[in-house]
């Protein structure tokens, strides 16, 4: 049994011995919004909001059909909802920023003059702040229990993890490359942080990152792995 991760690690290095190595700035639209899960107890009405993506992407193209592409990425998320207090109604938007660093395992087929990509993976998402605007605004803070005092809105973090999955084509030029995709992601920590006083309150609130990212990035070809 021991010998198995040997051979799966010695199996990719000789994979990944020649491959092609492309470095370049991403950038693009992320049109997110936020899922609420209240055990159907008046729940919030989910709108978009659109914000910016920006960022490096490295490709790693393993072979004539597969591809590995970790990314750096600072991404704007957030969504608009609808409430209703005391019979007055009202628009918040939430605006929250993250420094994100998806892992995208891309699957190429040609087609044309490029290669039509499919590709799927894991994000890995540090909150860095944001607000939430009303009548007023409030800073977000990201922590793990909901603090009354502070002046601030909790949400759980800062740490998030994530999935997501999508399509693109893949455009060569000479040793470089021009990328573009479309893609939805879905955020898999609850946003919602515990209450101290309220042993129920996270799992009765849920709420989750949404949404669609397109995205376009040019690649500059490093040149084969020795």
């Amino acid at each position: 049994m021991k010998r198995i991760p040997f051979f799966l690690i010695s199996f990719f290095l000789a994979q990944t011995a020649s491959a092609q190595i492309s470095l370049g700035p991403q950038i693009g639209l992320n049109i997110s919004t936020i899922e609420f899960n209240f055990n159907g107890n008046n729940e919030p009405e989910s709108m978009f909001k659109v914000g910016p993506i920006a960022g490096a992407v490295l490709d790693i193209h393993v072979n004539e059909h597969m591809a590995v592409q970790p990314k750096v990425l600072y991404i704007a998320r957030g969504g608009k909802y609808e409430v209703q207090n005391s019979g007055a109604e009202g628009q918040v938007t939430v605006n929250l920023n993250y420094l994100s660093f998806p892992i995208d395992f891309v699957y190429n087929i040609h087609m044309g003059a490029g290669q039509f990509q499919f590709f799927a993976g894991p994000i890995i998402e540090i909150g860095l702040g944001g607000n939430i605007k009303t009548i007023e605004e409030r800073d977000v803070d990201f922590g793990s229990e909901v603090n009354p005092g502070s002046g601030t809105v909790t949400l759980n973090g800062p740490l998030n993890l994530s999935l997501n999955f999508g399509f693109g084509y893949w455009i060569p030029f000479e040793k470089n490359a021009l990328q573009v995709t479309m893609g939805y992601f879905a955020g898999l920590t609850n946003l919602s942080p515990s209450d101290p006083n309220d042993s129920s309150f996270q799992n009765d609130h849920k709420q989750f990152n949404r949404g669609i990212e397109i995205k376009a990035a040019y690649l500059f070809g490093l040149g084969k792995k020795e």
